[in-house]
Order: C-alpha cells, then structure tokens, then sequence
C-alpha cells in the first residue's frame, strides 16, 4: 500500500511539473483542418512575458506586452515567486540542457525516489506546482488575440495575405479581438469590448470564450 501512495505522489507531482516546465501543445487551423504544433512551456513563456517581448514569429504563442516594456509586472512577480520557491525546495538540479535552472529543480524533484513519510510533502509540492500553471495560463491568456472567422461587417473582408514567422505569406482572418478590443485587419475598424456582443450578433458568430463572462 505504501509503494502505492509513493507511485501515485510521484505521479501527481510529474504531472504538475509537466504542466508548468514541459512543451506544450496547441492546434491551429491548417487547410481547414486543426494540425497540433508544440509551442513553449508555460514557465518559459512567462520568461518571455517577464521582459515584455513582443511575438517573434515561429510556432510559439506568446503573450505581446509591449506596453507593458520594460517589463510585465504580474508576470515578473509571478516568476520571481516560482524561482524563489523552487530554490527552497530544490535538491539537486536534473541534466536537461537548454532548459532554466527552475525547470531542471522541478525535473530533479519529479525523479525522486521518494519514501513513503515523503508522501504528503509530495502531494503538496504537485498541488503548488499545479497551482502555478493554472495561474500562469490564466495571466497570459489575458494577452491572448482570437481570430473571427467571419467578414468584416465594416468592409465585407475575410481574408488577407500575410506573413508567418518563416516569412512564407500565408491567408489570415481580418478580424483579430483580445480582452482590449477588436480590430480588422483589412480595414482597421475597431469595436470596444462593450460592442462584442453587437459585433458578434453582426456576423452571425458566438463571442470568444472569455471574453466576456
């Protein structure tokens, strides 16, 4: 039973460590069909956001703000946080290459063999892991941008040509809203969040979950 208890603390604290530290996956719409596509983890993409970086380009997602430069505030927090506790509890750091010192603290730890007295410590540290990565996808979901896959009721616009992070040209939806506003691409009409229910009754469309409540 205690081998058991052990497995199943191990486990937990794993997957939290995943959650937080391991590569991410998220679908995108391909030649009408959703491809997934490994983007950063979760802890990493905070890094990016601490300094205030603006996307880049390439397969990863990442939050955009620049008005915020130098640096993001809550997210500079929020890291600072998650170092600090990780140095408290670390005992050794994983051989991971390429990755943060707290990442390769979070891996040493889910590697453990621990005993059996261990178990509620365990289970602790995978419900504060845990609790991180839910707060961390919470912030930067905040900066997240929704494509509308509809016409522009200002232009009659859908699709415009653009560029991806390669530089290929690739067609995009004009219509681009966040927790700030929406704005077409084509036209540059913009609605203020208290018009996305109009704007989504305009184009026969659902409004982004979370956008509103």
């Amino acid at each position: 039973m205690s081998d058991e208890l052990v497995a199943g603390a191990r486990a937990a604290l794993a997957d939290a460590v995943h959650a937080l530290v391991g590569m991410q996956v998220e679908h995108v719409e391909q030649n009408g069909r959703q491809v997934p596509i490994p983007i950063d983890s979760l802890y990493d993409q905070l890094c990016e956001a601490s300094l205030g970086e603006r996307q880049d380009g390439g397969s990863v997602r990442r939050p955009e703000p620049g008005s915020r430069a130098p640096g993001w505030s809550d997210a500079l927090s929020l890291l600072e946080l998650i170092d600090r506790r990780v140095g408290e509890w670390s005992i050794g750091a994983a051989e991971v290459p390429g990755r943060a010192v707290t990442a390769r603290r979070l891996y040493a730890l889910a590697d453990t063999a621990w005993a059996p007295e261990d178990v509620a410590y365990v289970r602790r540290l995978a419900a504060q892991v845990d609790s991180w990565a839910v707060r961390v996808r919470r912030l930067l979901d905040e900066e997240r941008e929704w494509e509308l896959k509809a016409p522009c009721p200002s232009c009659g616009e859908m699709v415009i040509a653009g560029q991806d992070g390669s530089g290929e040209t690739v067609r995009q939806y004009v219509l681009r809203a966040n927790l700030s506003g929406a704005e077409c691409l084509s036209c540059g009409m913009q609605w203020a969040p208290e018009y996305y229910r109009l704007l989504g009754a305009l184009i026969g469309a659902p409004t982004p979950e979370g956008i509103l409540e």
